[in-house]
């Protein structure tokens, strides 16, 4: 990340659950806040450290939490009330063969004479058309969740 971002290459970077550690010496005389700030933005980073080794043998570090999220982020991920709203208030379930959803897959039976190959399609998709709040942080909604699912042999 360093070196696309700012060149720096740093070879003595250290990780240890989620916390990152850069000899200051790595760094040289680069501009340590926009060290932080683009380690920071790493998925899953919970800490950047620059360590400093001096002379007198003491170690001293600067410490960085993880990047707080921008406003626009938080707003992408509330969900909205109103007309028409974006996104889905419950997310599809991975497993359920009944949620609507896009598919296609071919068949090819040997030794059957009733089948030989069959062509099977599913078009689905869900359209919230109203959101709204209800009591104690609840929302409901109200959408459309059309499903079609044609065979052809």
């Amino acid at each position: 990340m360093l070196e696309q971002t700012l060149g720096i290459r740093a070879p003595g970077i250290s990780v240890d659950r989620g916390v990152v550690r850069v000899p200051a010496s790595a760094i040289g005389g680069a501009d340590r806040d926009q060290v932080l700030s683009a380690l920071r933005r790493i998925p899953g980073v919970t800490g950047v450290e620059i360590v400093d080794a001096l002379p007198s043998g003491t170690i001293t570090t600067t410490v960085a939490g993880p990047a707080p999220s921008s406003a626009a982020e938080k707003e992408d991920n509330k969900i909205q009330p109103g007309f028409l709203p974006r996104g889905y208030l419950f997310d599809a379930l991975l497993a359920d063969p009944r949620w609507p959803h896009f598919s296609a897959s071919f068949h090819r039976y040997l030794g059957d004479d009733q089948f030989d190959n069959i062509g099977s399609v599913s078009f689905g998709e869900t359209i919230p058309f109203y959101r709204w709040e209800v009591p104690f942080g609840g929302h409901a909604e109200v959408g459309l969740r059309p499903a079609c699912s044609p065979s052809s042999t």
